[in-house]
């Protein structure tokens, strides 16, 4: 019955926009042109279309950084509300702010909106709202609770998290999150807001990090679930660049790509494991990366190297 996908063809985008005229902006008798802002060309837009190729519903949603996204010009088409199609559009909006990596929504809601929004539990972020574009708008806040998939030992993936958190900041700032952990599987995801360079494209450096701090995450998981305690030190890492990453940020290693056994952790010996790791720019492979990692018993080193070491390999 509804189709919804990101607007990308002229076509496509003069209807988006139109549409989004029409509904939110010509009844406050504002021009035509007025529908549009400077963020539109960095920002992530949704459009529901019926069988027959007509707008329904439009939204856009803009990350604002790693962690938060704002939702703005959504509307839906009047003799089609109370069908589920703004409900629809909003999860698809929320979606792609997750798959961005962010941790929270914040939009502004028209008087009349505002219960549709509660549904989904967003909360008043103010007491009274406030005049903008000719109309009264609330400011309303939703935290995203992570949409990962297949998590087998979900606390050491959080705690993963952490440890990127508390000893590379700029992990947290990037947006890298655990999203998949099999077996046979290892992905984590980036924001490619958080890190697009003025090409629209992600820098060099970011999917280098990327790269290393997942395969790294890796060794650090199979430590872990083996009840080790040792150090993890970084000792070769290669990159080759295949295209530039324009979508969603992707990391995978897959089982066949790891040579070398964590079998040795169990005695206390040092192990060596040569991991491969693609990054995939929405589904295109964009970068291979190869590195070779050493697991230390901590009691054989004097002084553990840090974890930031990591990211001191990535910029060299």
């Amino acid at each position: 019955m509804y189709h919804i996908f990101e607007p990308t063809t002229e076509t496509e985008l003069d209807d988006y926009f139109h549409f989004r005229w029409s509904i939110l902006n010509a009844p406050l008798q504002l021009p035509i042109g007025s529908e549009k802002d400077g963020y539109d060309p960095h920002a992530l837009h949704r459009m529901i279309r019926d069988r027959d190729g007509k707008p329904l519903a439009v939204g856009r949603v803009y990350v604002t950084d790693a962690d938060e996204a704002q939702i703005r010009y959504m509307a839906v088409e009047p003799s089609h509300r109370g069908k589920g199609i703004g409900a629809l559009l909003l999860k698809a909006l929320e979606q792609a702010a997750r798959d961005e990596g962010a941790k929270r929504i914040v939009l502004l809601s028209r008087i009349k909106a505002i219960s549709f929004f509660e549904k989904f539990g967003y909360v008043a972020a103010q007491r009274e709202p406030h005049r903008m574009e000719g109309t009264q708008l609330l400011q309303m806040i939703k935290q995203l609770a992570p949409a990962k998939s297949l998590l087998r030992v979900p606390e050491l993936c959080l705690a993963l998290e952490r440890v990127w958190a508390e000893q590379i900041p700029i992990s947290e700032k990037m947006g890298i999150t655990v999203y998949q952990y099999t077996g046979e599987r290892f992905e984590t995801r980036a924001s490619l807001h958080a890190n697009v360079n003025t090409k629209h494209a992600m820098f060099a450096g970011s999917i280098y990090s990327q790269a290393t701090l997942t395969a790294w995450g890796l060794c650090w998981l199979k430590m872990k679930e083996q009840g080790f305690d040792g150090e993890i030190v970084v000792a070769k890492g290669e990159i080759a660049y295949r295209q530039p990453v324009t979508e969603l940020p992707r990391a995978v290693i897959l089982k066949d790509h790891i040579e070398g056994s964590f079998a040795g952790l169990k005695k206390g010996c040092k192990v060596k494991v040569k991991m491969s790791v693609s990054i995939i720019s929405g589904e295109q492979n964009a970068a291979d990366f190869e590195g070779l990692f050493i697991i230390l018993p901590r009691e054989s080193q004097s002084e553990p190297p840090p974890l930031s070491d990591i990211y001191s390999v990535a910029n060299e």
